[in-house]
């Protein structure tokens, strides 16, 4: 005889589900038994049950609202004295999401701010760094740590492993992450199209950008020493073909990817080209102007330098910036921003523009990571060799929390009750990268698109479905 229970992995609070109990009796006659069934310490079953071969109880349950756990026991007990059963837990886990809210800072110079909290939501943690190495090096295992897998993303943990790889050489620790470049550059080289090049997924429709993000990603990982497999004199015949076939934003994305590929592709004629149908448009966006000017520089073309810094804005901390804060996948103030930062690298002389645009893209990670896997891993390849500066180390600075605390030993962590201001001041010539956030859970999360949708259904006899039909494909 056997009592044996199956569960779920994970209830969530306010679930109705559905638990089943199995008795089996092995033997060849019909055996007498007590089964019972026990729910969060309260029996719901108990009795007295005759059978042979087995015998099947299905249970439905609601989890409470609250707690963190759910408690079964399943058991049979003979006159006999024979006793068999499972006793299970599952963890019950909140409805909605776990989300973040707070603020992220870099603080160069003495300065004192206030920051407002909702007591509502908890907790606040306070996190300070004399160092921004810290801060990226988190970035880098979110990124390496992101669950989902199309081409774009697989490039860009790829992008963010190499990066790190570097990094821990710097700072003279170890990188435990060759394993995984392995996998994520096998993944990237299976999983390109017919034509050489890469989409969304494999054998999905060529996206210029993409393919620009894959190429990049594996010849970050040949320059670092790793076997790569790229085609690229395939890959210079498809694009090369797609430069004047495509529209727009794609054709910029075909000659930037035209240029990674080979640097000393000519791309005069086609820049001269795309500059005159650009500038007969009303309105060009930013990001296309942006695109067009770093091509010309790269081709060794002049560019107007001034023009580009007059295009700038400021945030409150005056850190600056190009173009506007929205979610447009590629006309964003984070976009723009990019090209800005590398456009005035290349020509050399704005350093301090330089350190105002990186500490612009440590402000935006205020809630504890860059908005997407995309611009995450190009942030951090864009500003990182710029970081990584040989015996650059500033006194330390001072931190006073409240005109009560006074913190002078960093890395600082602190958990605090949510009063709704905290004034913190800083003194010190080393800048504090600071952040104070509450996290907390939304049962009621709203949808959110950040540069696409993904969609799932189900289809049956090429018919979308609700819901699946046994025997059928």
């Amino acid at each position: 005889m056997s009592a044996n229970f199956v569960a779920p992995q994970f209830a969530l609070a306010g679930d109705q589900i559905s638990v089943i109990g199995k008795l089996m009796n092995y033997a060849d006659r019909q055996e007498r038994m007590v089964r019972s069934f026990v729910y969060n310490d309260k029996e719901l079953l108990k009795g007295q049950l005759a059978f042979k071969n087995a015998h099947i109880d299905t249970i439905s349950i609601t989890s409470p609202e609250q707690g963190d756990s759910l408690k079964f026991q399943y058991t049979l007990q003979q006159d006999s004295g024979y006793f068999d059963g499972e006793l299970r837990k599952i963890p019950l886990l909140p409805k909605g999401v776990t989300e973040t809210k707070g603020y992220f800072n870099a603080l160069t110079s003495d300065t004192t701010v206030v920051y407002s909290f909702d007591p509502a939501l908890g907790k606040v943690t306070l996190h300070a760094e004399t160092s921004v190495f810290p801060v990226l090096l988190d970035e880098m295992e979110k990124l390496s740590n992101y669950e989902y897998l199309c081409n774009e993303q697989v490039a860009s943990k790829l992008k963010g492993l190499l990066l790190e790889q570097k990094l821990r050489k710097f700072l003279g620790e170890n990188f435990k992450g060759e394993r995984n470049i392995r996998e994520l550059i096998k993944y990237l080289q299976n999983s390109k199209g017919a034509v050489g090049a890469w989409g969304w997924w494999r054998d999905s429709d060529t996206e210029m950008w993409v393919s620009g993000q894959v190429v990049e990603a594996l010849l970050m990982a040949k320059q670092a020493g790793f076997d790569v497999e790229l085609n690229t004199a395939s890959l210079i015949n498809y694009v090369s073909g797609q430069l004047g076939a495509r529209k727009n934003i794609d054709q910029l994305f075909s000659a930037r990817l035209m240029r990674t590929i080979d640097p000393k592709y000519d791309l005069g004629d086609w820049i001269r080209s795309a500059e005159k149908e650009l500038n007969a448009e009303k309105e060009p966006a930013l990001y296309h102007r942006l695109m067009l000017m770093q091509l010309k520089q790269q081709s060794n073309q002049p560019v107007d330098i001034e023009w580009l810094l007059k295009q700038h804005k400021s945030t409150l901390f005056g850190n600056i910036y190009w173009g506007e804060l929205n979610t447009n996948f590629w006309d964003n103030s984070i976009q723009n921003t990019l090209l800005a930062y590398q456009i005035l690298k290349t020509n050399g002389g704005y350093p301090n523009e330089l350190d105002k645009i990186t500490r612009y893209f440590l402000e935006q990670r205020k809630e504890g990571q860059w908005r997407n896997t995309y611009e995450s891993s190009l942030i951090l390849e864009t500003i990182l060799p710029d970081l990584m500066i040989e015996g650059k180390k500033p006194e330390e600075p001072t931190l006073v929390l409240g005109n009560e605390e006074t913190v002078t030993t960093f890395p600082f962590t602190k958990n605090i009750e949510p009063a709704k201001t905290l004034t913190l001041t800083k003194k010190g010539g080393a800048p504090v990268y600071f952040t104070a956030f509450q996290q907390f859970n939304n049962p009621n999360p709203e949808k959110v698109s950040k540069g696409f949708t993904v969609k799932s259904i189900f289809l049956q006899e090429e018919k979308e479905v609700k819901s699946l039909k046994g025997g059928t494909t």
